[in-house]
């Protein structure tokens, strides 16, 4: 098990209050497309813990990395605030400049990634990380394309703004999660796979937009190796389900999620290959994308938080207790 270099763990609770209630009324404003709902809850109540999560599995002592980690942390709050506005705006200057923050967010990430991963010693635990950090810009991008309205690859504004959901929830953090288990609890043969998991995320993308083909078969590699790797997450949940029910328990609902989730990906991805639709697009944001995005995605990043902050305490104790004698 890798070495925590740093605890960033505590929970911006005042932030996440705020930014939920911005939500809230956000999406009661107005009648909100739930992909819309998603992109934004998903965003705000994710990135505070993917970014704390990354501080924590960091073992570089690079003062670009630090100085980057100090960045994120500031400015990750009004970037989410800037987004959701982003969203609400049809002027295009002003969306440009909304969206500007959340770009800043990615790119830091991107580099910090990069750096951290060139001044750390080998490990899986560093090769996920730095591939979901390197693979989030693609999220950006996509969000300007589809918020702006510009043409690529003649795809629909829909699919590119799904896009940016693909790379927000399987980009960055689904490798963060891998890595959260390969720190934790190493195994050869798991790593290999969440590796092979990892490489098919952007393959799934491609596939959609230009090879129906390749889409199918890498949205059915990542599929099943994903529900195989959850199968592993929930027998580790089994394993410390004595120590801490909570965390057992969110990432038993994790894995769950990912059970449910996935096949639909499969069932999605053979009707677009076969051009005989099975499921709508529709059916795919709200049971898919929500699934994902809740149960997966944010159940697993709370609970690896609260793991990691259980465990500080308890070291912090063992310092701080007196020595008798």
């Amino acid at each position: 098990m890798l070495t925590l270099r740093a605890e960033p763990n505590s929970i911006p609770m005042i932030r996440l209050v705020l930014l939920f209630l911005l939500w809230v009324v956000w999406s009661s404003a107005a009648s909100r497309p739930l992909a819309e709902m998603i992109l934004i809850g998903g965003v705000s109540f994710t990135l505070p813990f993917a970014i704390g999560l990354l501080e924590r599995m960091t073992l570089s002592e690079s003062t670009i990395v630090e100085r980057l980690n100090r960045g994120l942390r500031l400015i990750w709050f009004p970037a989410c605030v800037c987004l959701t506005f982003a969203l609400t705006f049809e002027n295009r200057p002003l969306v440009m400049i909304l969206l500007a923050p959340f770009a800043i967010i990615i790119l830091m990430m991107m580099v910090r990634g990069i750096v951290a991963f060139l001044n750390e010693p080998w490990s899986t635990t560093s090769f996920l990380s730095a591939m979901g950090q390197a693979y989030y810009p693609v999220a950006a991008i996509a969000l300007y394309v589809w918020k702006l309205e510009l043409e690529l690859f003649d795809l629909p504004l829909g699919i590119i703004m799904l896009t940016s959901l693909h790379f927000h929830f399987a980009g960055l953090l689904l490798p963060l999660l891998l890595a959260q288990l390969s720190r934790e609890f190493p195994s050869k043969l798991y790593d290999r796979l969440s590796i092979l998991t990892v490489v098919s995320i952007p393959l799934v993308g491609l596939g959609i937009a230009m090879f129906p083909l390749l889409e199918w078969l890498s949205s059915l590699m990542l599929s099943l190796l994903l529900m195989f790797l959850a199968g592993r997450q929930l027998y580790i949940a089994i394993c410390i389900g004595r120590s801490s029910r909570l965390v057992a328990g969110l990432l038993a609902v994790s894995s769950c999620a990912a059970w449910l989730s996935m096949p639909l990906a499969i069932i999605y991805a053979c009707g677009e290959y076969q051009q005989l639709p099975r499921l709508q697009i529709t059916t795919m944001i709200a049971w898919h994308g929500a699934l994902n995005a809740v149960g997966f995605c944010g159940c697993g990043l709370l609970a690896w938080t609260i793991f990691d902050a259980r465990r500080a305490k308890k070291s912090l104790d063992r310092n701080q207790r007196p020595v008798e004698g």
